[in-house]
């Protein structure tokens, strides 16, 4: 299926391409969740377009299984200390766009991997960016 043909702007519809970008998935993705009924389209000569409100309401499962219950407590058993740095960060405001693309191109890149971390994780603190935690997990042997 095509969907590199620019097609006239539908008012209430988008392309699949567009709807990639709204849910942040692959083209293919979407075409899965067309195919299996779980988001209407409608055919223009070689191109589908979905309506925009139904994209904005999807919301896709989660990857993976759902867990039935949750895990057990576990004691980190070892010879070592597990360490952790919390970095609490305020994003100033009009920054938020600009601070998930240095991020994404960190990650992308490798860069900042902390030689001796076990785990690094970006936590946003809200919906609007305006705060972030940054968690190392050191391991006292490594």
């Amino acid at each position: 299926m095509i969907d590199d043909v620019d097609i006239p702007n539908l008012p209430g519809y988008v392309s699949i391409k567009e709807a990639a970008e709204m849910l942040d998935v692959s083209d293919k993705r979407i075409y899965q969740y067309v195919m299996s009924g779980r988001l209407s389209a409608q055919r223009i000569g070689h191109i589908l377009i979905l309506p925009a409100e139904e994209v904005k309401r999807f919301k896709p499962n989660p990857s993976g299984r759902v867990r039935t219950k949750a895990p057990s407590w576990r004691v980190y058993r070892s010879r070592g200390k597990l360490l952790v740095t919390d970095i609490h960060v305020q994003v100033r405001t009009g920054q938020q766009e600009k601070l998930l693309e240095k991020l994404t191109a960190i990650q992308k890149a490798g860069q900042y991997t902390f030689p001796g971390t076990v785990a690094r994780y970006i936590i946003k603190g809200n919906d609007a960016l305006t705060a972030l935690r940054v968690l190392l997990v050191w391991k006292d042997t490594e």
